[in-house]
């Protein structure tokens, strides 16, 4: 079956550990951190704790990008911490793990109330990427992603009532559902919100979509899928930042699909057409240093990344957008000085999409646009003049590399 869920039997996982060069420099916990997260997904002897590693530093570390079950289990299961070192951070791992099989529990029984009632849906991100890894219950996530048909959203909305979620908050492309205690489900129409430049290339999933062969369910082709996985983790990159999990995220699933090498035409003709081939290249490299057995050396893009990713998180690190959007429009051929102009542009005009959320009267009156950007900047010089002296000069004086 095309995409049928692989579960990897036998991961090509080297467990060395990262060194730091002259031109690569790890702090001793993001050495001992990666060297875990390999030897979890291979299940091979990691080091033991080195004296230079401190195990609170350590497990901040491993919280901050998402891994903290991933990394306590390969640490646990080799002796190296037991319940006695781990102390207060046994709460955190044990509410984590109860989570995750809640997770696994709800997303199995929507499965069935979609197929009951003839919803096409696509599990994406986390509830799918999770089978793939040894222990699935390890791969954290924060919540369950699903994609319907937009002329089915109140169909799933409603399932989900059903089911004892409320719908907490409406997002740009889905709804966000959550039931007591801590279970969160995103329903969306869309993949990703259109005020993100790459989301053009995925505004339309379905055409991608391929039956399964399990009801109503469908998913992308392997190749579609890695595709969407890397465009996720751009859109995070450059306009929020993004973490660990996410480099091991696209090696597991590459790891798992080991025939789309010979797809490669097609990959690199997809990644250049969405804007996102060079982030491509050097994401997947990066992944190939810190999980795969790759001795590769790093491009400077990619080792721009890796230091940008490290002092990440998951889901970003503030105060970093404004480069990192000059730096994807310079990747797409603009130069510093048109990149900075389009930025500045955007924030001065945003696009209709944009607008609609503070002016709603866009959605049936879209020709009220220009009056809208006017007011809003008429509003925002009475109110918050410092703001755009700030914006302005931040642009100004952020330096690309």
């Amino acid at each position: 079956m095309i995409c049928g869920i692989m579960m990897p039997t036998n991961l090509k996982v080297s467990c060395h550990r990262l060194e730091s060069t002259d031109v690569i420099q790890y702090k001793p916990e993001t050495a001992y951190l990666l060297e875990l997260l390999r030897c979890g997904l291979s299940q091979q002897q990691p080091s033991p704790l080195p004296e230079n590693v401190k195990l609170e530093r350590l497990l901040q570390l491993a919280k901050r990008h998402d891994v903290f079950l991933l990394t306590v289990q390969a640490m646990y299961d080799n002796g190296i911490i037991g319940d006695a070192e781990i102390g207060d951070w046994g709460t955190y791992r044990a509410q984590n793990l109860v989570k995750s099989f809640n997770q696994m529990e709800t997303l199995e029984l929507l499965r069935h109330a979609l197929n009951s009632e003839k919803v096409d849906f696509m599990v994406l991100k986390g509830g799918h990427i999770r089978a793939l890894y040894p222990h699935p219950e390890l791969r954290e996530m924060a919540d369950l992603d699903i994609l319907v048909r937009p002329e089915s959203m109140d169909t799933a909305g409603n399932i989900l009532a059903a089911n004892g979620f409320v719908l907490r908050e409406k997002g740009e492309n889905h709804f966000e559902y959550f039931k007591v205690p801590y279970t969160s489900v995103e329903l969306h129409w869309e993949l990703m919100s259109r005020d993100h430049a790459i989301s053009r290339y995925f505004s339309d999933a379905w055409k991608r979509a391929v039956a399964t062969g399990r009801g109503t369910e469908y998913c992308f082709s392997p190749e579609d899928e890695l595709i969407f996985l890397i465009g996720h983790a751009a859109k995070h990159y450059f306009y929020y930042g993004t973490g660990i999990r996410s480099v091991l995220d696209i090696y597991v699933f590459q790891n798992a699909h080991p025939n789309l090498s010979t797809h490669k035409s097609y990959l690199q003709r997809e990644l250049k057409k969405a804007g996102i081939a060079k982030f491509a290249n050097n994401i997947t490299d990066l992944a190939n240093v810190w999980f795969g057995n790759s001795e590769a050396e790093l491009s400077a893009g990619a080792l721009e990344m890796m230091e940008f990713i490290v002092n990440s998180s998951t889901y970003g690190l503030g105060g970093t957008h404004v480069k990192m959007a000059v730096k994807q429009m310079m990747e797409q051929g603009l130069s510093e000085r048109q990149s900075k102009c389009k930025y500045l542009f955007s924030i001065v005009f945003p696009n209709h999409y944009t607008m609609q959320k503070m002016y709603p009267a866009l959605k049936s009156a879209p020709f009220l646009l220009p009056f809208c950007w006017v007011a809003r900047g008429l509003r925002t010089l009475l109110r918050r003049p410092k703001a755009i002296v700030r914006e302005f000069t931040k642009v100004k004086d952020t330096k690309i590399l």
